[in-house]
């Protein structure tokens, strides 16, 4: 479906509309067609967000990153500490925007499974870097804490991480940055099954891991 160009569907709804008055001037039976229309619907719902899907990729994509300084990171997002992230050769970022309900963009338990499960695959080779914007920063303390989340975390509560880099929206962003902090792949791991797949695959064919 995704091979489907914009273009092919607009004729192909055109097609459908002009059938349609014709099949309704000559008196058939419109019913039968239903099922037709909402598949020429759905093919270009599908086409319409792979667009878009690529198009933030090809935006985003060999972007240099800046990150907050190593000394602005809290653990549990309440307690200062100095966190050495430039010392991994490679970071994956999540960004969450300001959310009510910020457990619900972010899965504490998948990404202690996924630390866990690059970790052993890299050797510690991948930093996690997470700027979470909270509207409520209790609530994120009560949950880094209620998981014993260990990973510090960056309240980000003047978009100053939005600022350093030109994000104007306030959506969730998840990236894989290589050593010069440029973005190589984008995607998250924890709800995508084929990124996740992914993710791994490069770790273990160590196309991210041979540095010399």
């Amino acid at each position: 479906m995704e091979m489907i160009s914009g273009k092919l569907l607009e004729c192909l709804l055109s097609i459908f509309f002009h059938f349609f008055l014709f099949i309704t001037m000559k008196g058939y039976n419109i019913f039968f067609f239903i099922p037709l229309l909402f598949l020429l619907l759905s093919l270009h719902a599908c086409t319409s967000k792979s667009k878009k899907d690529m198009e933030y990729v090809k935006g985003w994509h060999g972007k240099k990153i800046s990150l907050p300084s190593e000394s602005d990171f809290l653990l549990f997002g309440r307690d200062s500490v100095v966190y050495d992230y430039s010392s991994f050769p490679y970071k994956i970022v999540l960004v969450i925007g300001k959310e009510q309900c910020i457990s619900c963009k972010f899965d504490v338990a998948k990404w202690q499974e996924l630390i866990q499960q690059v970790d052993s695959i890299t050797s510690f080779k991948v930093g996690f870097v997470f700027v979470l914007e909270p509207i409520y920063q209790h609530d994120v303390y009560v949950m880094l804490r209620s998981h014993q989340f260990m990973t510090p975390v960056f309240i980000d509560t003047n978009n100053t991480f939005r600022s350093m880099n030109k994000i104007s929206d306030n959506d969730s962003h998840v990236w894989l940055l290589d050593s010069n902090n440029r973005i190589i792949y984008i995607g998250d791991p924890t709800v995508n099954q084929k990124i996740n797949k992914e993710y791994m695959e490069l770790v273990r064919t160590n196309y991210l891991f041979n540095d010399k």
